[in-house]
C-alpha cells in the first residue's frame, strides 16, 4: 500500500490469489518487491507493478536478499527450514535449496533470517536458545546459549555490529526488541 497525499491508502500491487496469505517481504538490489507467504508460490513484483510468481509451495515467514540470493525460512510437510534462491540475470529465481533443516537439527521452527557480509546466516526460531548462526559452509550452532530467551520472531540489521531481535508478545513475557552485538555487519 502507498499512502497518497491526504493520508488516503492506495494498493501498490495485488497478488489475484484469494487464498494467499503473504507474510514476508524485501527488497533485492533491483528494487524489485519479494514476497511469501502460505501460498504455492514465492512473489516478485516489479517497479510497474508486474506480480510474477515462483513456484515454492510452503508457509513462508521471512525473506531476506543478500549478495543476489533470495532467502528463505519456511515450513514444508511439517519440517522447517531456510531455503536460498539465487536471482538470475532476468530477475527470477529457479528452484530452491535447502540450507538448513532447522527442524531436524535443532527440533525448532525457523521464524526469521538475517545474513552477515560474511555469509553468515543468523536464523531466528522458537527452540529455548532462539538464534542459529549458520557458516557459509553449513555447519550451525546456536549464537549464545543460554543467553537469549525465545522466541526470536524478527531479526534486523542495525548499525554494524548490532542485529535486533523481536521476541514478540508471548502469553508469559513482555514484546521485547534485544540488541544484540555479533560483531558482524549486516548484508542489506
Amino acid at each position: 500500500f502507498r499512502f497518497a497525499e491526504g493520508g488516503t491508502q492506495e494498493t501498490f500491487a495485488v497478488v489475484d490469489d484469494n487464498t494467499v496469505k503473504l507474510d514476508a517481504i524485501a527488497f533485492d538490489a533491483s528494487g524489485n518487491i519479494w514476497t511469501g507467504g502460505r501460498s504455492a508460490n514465492l512473489y516478485r513484483i516489479d517497479a510497474d507493478k508486474t506480480v510474477t510468481g515462483f513456484p515454492f509451495e510452503a508457509d513462508v515467514t521471512d525473506l531476506v536478499v543478500a549478495d543476489g540470493v533470495l532467502y528463505a525460512t519456511a515450513a514444508i510437510d511439517g519440517s522447517s527450514g531456510v531455503w536460498k534462491f539465487p536471482i538470475d540475470g532476468s530477475g527470477g529465481i529457479g528452484s530452491g535449496e535447502l540450507v538448513i533443516d532447522v527442524t531436524a537439527q535443532f527440533s525448532a521452527d525457523a521464524l526469521a533470517i538475517a545474513v552477515a557480509t560474511t555469509g553468515e546466516m543468523f536464523v531466528g526460531t522458537d527452540a529455548s536458545d532462539p538464534i542459529i548462526l549458520v557458516q557459509p559452509g553449513g555447519s550451525a550452532e546456536t549464537l549464545y546459549p543460554g543467553i537469549l530467551q525465545t522466541p526470536a520472531l524478527d531479526l534486523a540489521w542495525g548499525l554494524a555490529p548490532v542485529l535486533y531481535m523481536n521476541q514478540g508478545k508471548t502469553t508469559d513475557a513482555n514484546s521485547n526488541l534485544i540488541k544484540i552485538n555479533t560483531r558482524r555487519e549486516g548484508a542489506r
